[in-house]
């Protein structure tokens, strides 16, 4: 809003849930995909820690309320894969 943003137009927001085995990051991917969410599923091979990110788009008004709920619900059924959130964002 600050920068001039129109926050109240739906757009694609981009989430990224991080993951230290492939395994897992493909199981939350695979759930997240069977909800209608466009998903990405991307290694980084430098980061030894957890080198396997997932990109979530869902396509939202970006409120306070519609980010941290769908942040909230992601970060859950990361966190039982041993996952975490790692942010969001969106392009102008």
């Amino acid at each position: 809003a600050q920068q001039g943003v129109d926050l109240t137009d739906p757009r694609e927001v981009d989430f990224a849930v991080i993951f230290n085995d492939e395994e897992s990051a493909a199981q939350f991917a695979e759930v997240i995909l069977r909800s209608g969410v466009k998903v990405q599923l991307v290694t980084d091979e430098e980061d030894e820690e957890f080198p396997f990110q997932v990109y979530l788009h869902p396509f939202m008004v970006p409120s306070y309320e519609s980010i941290s709920g769908f942040e909230a619900g992601i970060g859950e059924l990361a966190e039982s894969l041993g996952g975490q959130n790692d942010g969001w964002g969106f392009a102008e």
